[in-house]
């Protein structure tokens, strides 16, 4: 394992890349020594799922004003020093919506090339995770086309730490579907979560995609089973008969959403209990295993709740458990 350097964030990750991703192992210089560290992507994750939003405090008002005004000063160095007190007191993604409010409050009087520079600065230079981060949310409010520049977004995405980020950045691209698309088949913890969440399903191939390897990441398969099975369009499949591999996926999808954890389900949906009838006649025409039994039972089971009383699918599912 290396030992923490003053190397930027950019350059290590780039020394790390090897055939277009990451190794499946791969941790930042910050992430690592002995102290216990959230997994890379994972802070800002449980941030976005599980933590109610709150507003920035005064304090971190002032701080983002500090290295807002420095940054437009030209005052690149004091700049990150503040921003990096910041963000040891507030995770950059807390605070980012502040600090964009801040820029467009006050762009009459801000520096908005230096701004920019800044953005950029730390983007390639900052070893402190969270001034990545501040440097993408920064960049976001000015348009540039430059592939240099991109090619800065697209290393960093690379990192499950910076996808969510670099996804938000690249939402804004002309090409920003198929950035998108290319990115989340190089990622598989955190950045393919937050990836998946934001990938528009405009084509069939993105759609089968996400049908067929969506759910597949090394964090949990659940926290993406509901996009998934919204925009790859798998209610629509529910009405053709199934070949095995789209009945297995369509299983998989299935059983994952019964749950509402760690996100909510199959139980937010009015139409749940057609859903079910659906996939449980798809079912019929399958040679049943024993998995798929299982999960026969986990939907009799879902349909019994008093949660969720549904006497048509539990008739169903005892209909095919008997044969």
């Amino acid at each position: 394992m290396a030992k923490k350097t003053n190397q930027s964030i950019y350059q290590y990750i780039c020394d790390h890349v090897k055939d277009g991703e990451l190794p499946e192992n791969f941790l930042l210089p910050q992430d690592q020594g002995g102290q216990m560290h959230f997994a890379p992507g994972a802070a800002d994750g449980i941030y976005i799922f599980h933590v109610p939003k709150k507003e920035a405090t005064e304090e971190d008002k002032k701080q983002i004003e500090l290295f807002l005004r420095a940054a437009s000063d030209g005052q690149f160095e004091e700049a990150e020093r503040t921003a990096i007190e910041l963000g040891q007191r507030s995770h950059a993604l807390t605070v980012m919506a502040d600090v964009q409010q801040y820029i467009a409050d006050h762009i009459d009087v801000l520096n908005e090339e230096n701004l920019f520079n800044f953005a950029c600065w730390l983007m390639e230079t900052s070893a402190d995770k969270e001034c990545v981060k501040f440097g993408l949310g920064i960049s976001d409010l000015f348009e540039c086309v430059d592939e240099g520049f991109r090619n800065t977004i697209r290393t960093l995405a690379l990192s499950d730490e910076f996808t969510i980020s670099c996804v938000i950045s690249m939402l804004m691209w002309r090409t920003g579907t198929q950035e998108i698309f290319n990115l989340v088949k190089k990622v598989h913890g955190w950045g393919r979560i937050h990836a998946i969440d934001r990938l528009r399903a405009e084509t069939d191939e993105i759609r089968d995609w996400l049908f067929y390897e969506g759910v597949n990441n090394n964090v949990l398969p659940g926290y993406s089973a509901f996009p998934v099975f919204m925009n790859s369009e798998a209610e629509k499949r529910l009405n053709h008969k199934m070949n095995r591999r789209d009945f297995d996926a369509m299983s998989r999808l299935i059983g994952l959403l019964l749950s509402d954890e760690p996100v909510p389900g199959l139980s937010t949906l009015a139409n749940a209990g057609d859903i079910l009838s659906r996939f449980l006649v798809r079912a019929g025409e399958q040679d049943l295993n024993e998995k798929d039994l299982e999960l026969i039972e986990e939907i009799k089971k879902f349909a019994e709740s008093k949660d969720h009383p549904l006497p048509e699918v539990e008739d169903a599912c005892s209909q095919l458990l008997a044969n």
